[in-house]
């Protein structure tokens, strides 16, 4: 059963943010190779929601390391996806260790 997959607007704000930043730092070849990254990333986590390892046990939040400096954080709900954040790894040791970058966690609805 194919998820189906709903960003909130922290993670689309921040996602474009990253996007910005990649157009500013680097140039269009890096930038396309990234968002396509992504939107192979959510094609397989459509069918395997499960492929990130859980960031939050008591929140069931789940994160993949995309690329070495780029994670996302989502949620499975049902037969749906939320896509929570799309974050900088600055710090190597905060993977999926004591998460520094908590507030990501502190989502009570089910949307923003």
């Amino acid at each position: 059963m194919a998820f189906k997959i709903v960003w909130t607007k922290r993670s689309s704000v921040k996602f474009d943010l990253i996007i910005d930043h990649l157009c500013k730092e680097w140039n269009e070849k890096v930038t396309k190779s990234f968002v396509k990254k992504v939107y192979d990333f959510i094609d397989i986590l459509k069918d395997y929601p499960e492929i990130g390892q859980l960031a939050h046990k008591g929140k069931n939040i789940r994160g993949f390391i995309l690329i070495k400096q780029i994670c996302i954080y989502y949620k499975i709900k049902s037969d749906i996806i939320i896509i929570f954040s799309v974050e900088f790894i600055i710090d190597q040791e905060i993977k999926f260790q004591g998460l520094k970058s908590s507030a990501i966690f502190d989502v009570n609805l089910p949307y923003d």
